[in-house]
């Protein structure tokens, strides 16, 4: 069975709303996906499903601009951290794993650079826009933590993949 989702706001510290999509057990580590540009927060089953078995619950969001969500002219990639610490503050979650794909490669590095005491791990899936993911990826290896890449999760999503291709 599909894992369940839900559709729920969050108000920024500037008063923007986020239009932000939870899959997953309520009480699982939140694991943020940053989807690719241009994308809002979307379902993806076969995400939430491999995120819920492992028991992460998938935090997704359309970022500023996007969908529901308001937009916020001149933002940067960095600007995405105070939204992701709205998002979380509001699920009452105080430490998480991220993962970008495409162009949300450099939102989860960033949340990762710019929230070391909070993300666990972080998770690059097809990064580009180098400039921007050289500089993250400096600033977090001169980070006092160390993260682990979420291999399990994306060897589970990558073996799930073959195996419908079958």
């Amino acid at each position: 069975m599909p894992t369940q989702h839900e559709w729920f706001k969050v108000t920024t510290g500037d008063a923007r709303a986020l239009e932000v999509l939870a899959a997953g057990p309520p009480d699982g580590l939140p694991f943020l996906f940053h989807n690719g540009t241009p994308t809002a927060a979307t379902p993806w089953p076969l995400l939430f499903d491999t995120a819920a078995q492992r028991g992460l619950r998938t935090i997704t969001y359309s970022r500023p601009g996007y969908a529901a969500s308001s937009p916020q002219p001149g933002r940067s990639v960095a600007d995405a951290v105070p939204d992701v610490v709205a998002i979380l503050d509001q699920i009452g979650a105080g430490t998480f794993v991220t993962m970008g794909w495409s162009g949300g490669a450099p939102h989860a590095l960033a949340c990762a650079a710019l929230l070391p005491d909070r993300c666990l791990a972080a998770d690059l899936v097809y990064a580009h826009n180098p400039g921007t993911t050289r500089r993250l990826a400096q600033r977090l290896l001169n980070a006092r933590h160390t993260r682990r890449l979420l291999t399990i999760l994306s060897l589970g999503i990558i073996t799930r993949c073959e195996a419908q291709d079958q």
